[in-house]
């Protein structure tokens, strides 16, 4: 099994020679808020702008700092019929080198998506992988019932601790109040 099998994480050894390894990131990375931006509406290797994220920012709040942001294509649905794994694999959206320098100043801990990659399909330059993994900031692909998940939630992760490891997969669940006004805690794999 590759460390980038399945939901995963890149750790910035991924593309940053002499980076921080997988298995050398602090734990407290792994867990805290969790923000999703709906991005189903991309289209096929669109680069997801700086104005979609201060969109999202004016309807439900700022972005945090140590957040994990999470953006949902919709993506994950080529997975539920085997006819579609194909469409899965290519042309997917992902992060303009723009909105990536914007969640850098906003000193978020991870950015993901429910795709293959952060950058998005057919990129040369990977400006997202190459921004945030410099940056020292995780990369979270293939996240799958983002939909399932309230705008705010607790990410709770742990990677496998692969010594010196690009990535590794992990066990993903979103943790969230059940209702308005309820102490119960609901929680989905992610």
């Amino acid at each position: 099994m590759s460390e980038h099998t399945g939901t995963h994480f890149d750790a910035p050894l991924h593309f940053v020679k002499g980076a921080a390894a997988i298995d050398s990131v602090a734990l407290q990375t792994f867990f805290g808020r969790m923000t999703k931006i709906d991005a189903r509406d991309c289209g096929p290797r669109e680069a997801v702008g700086v104005e979609r994220i201060k969109t999202f920012e004016a309807e439900h709040g700022e972005i945090r700092a140590g957040d994990a942001v999470f953006f949902h294509f919709g993506w994950d649905r080529f997975w539920e019929d085997p006819g579609d794994h194909p469409s899965f694999l290519s042309d997917w959206p992902g992060l303009s080198r723009e909105a990536s320098q914007y969640l850098l100043d906003r000193r978020v801990r991870i950015v993901g998506s429910d795709c293959l990659s952060l950058d998005c399909f057919g990129s040369t330059d990977f400006p997202a992988h190459n921004m945030m993994l410099e940056a020292g900031v995780l990369i979270g692909e293939n996240f799958a019932r983002l939909g399932d998940v309230p705008v705010f939630s607790f990410l709770i992760t742990l990677p496998l601790p692969i010594a010196g490891g690009s990535g590794s997969p992990i066990r993903a669940v979103a943790a969230f109040a059940k209702g308005a006004h309820s102490n119960t805690l609901s929680s989905i794999a992610i």
